[in-house]
């Protein structure tokens, strides 16, 4: 009998609890997906009602569901989530870096707020 005893590896017994936070921004993304499709709907909606709109407010609609798409509301936030709950599923390893798609979000949130913001405040050219 060898009193050598197999217990479970290290990396198993260092797996932090996910459920405080991924949980979270998992739940934030299935509502940011319902914000969004209501977003796409507006959007079906100004496009088929306001033919008539001069065109560079037309394309600032267009650019400001772009920035939506590709910020929080779309694919990046669905990436970074897929990324860390199913990609490095049970890997704690994968938390200590950040995917690539996190550094991406934060320029693009910032651009799509100085868009929609110049747009609400009438500094847009759209407004002219």
């Amino acid at each position: 009998m060898s009193s050598n005893t197999v217990g479970p590896p290290v990396s198993l017994l260092a797996v932090p609890s996910l459920d405080n936070t991924f949980g979270v921004i998992l739940i934030g993304t299935f509502i940011g997906l319902i914000m969004y499709g209501l977003s796409l709907y507006q959007t079906f909606r100004y496009f088929r009602v306001y033919v008539g709109d001069p065109l560079i407010l037309r394309y600032t609609v267009r650019c400001i569901l772009k920035c939506s798409r590709y910020n929080a509301f779309g694919c990046l936030h669905v990436y970074i989530v897929y990324y860390y709950v199913v990609t490095n599923y049970f890997n704690p390893v994968a938390l200590l870096s950040g995917v690539w798609s996190i550094r991406v979000r934060f320029g693009l949130r910032m651009l799509c707020s100085i868009l929609l913001k110049s747009f609400l405040s009438g500094a847009s050219p759209a407004h002219r």
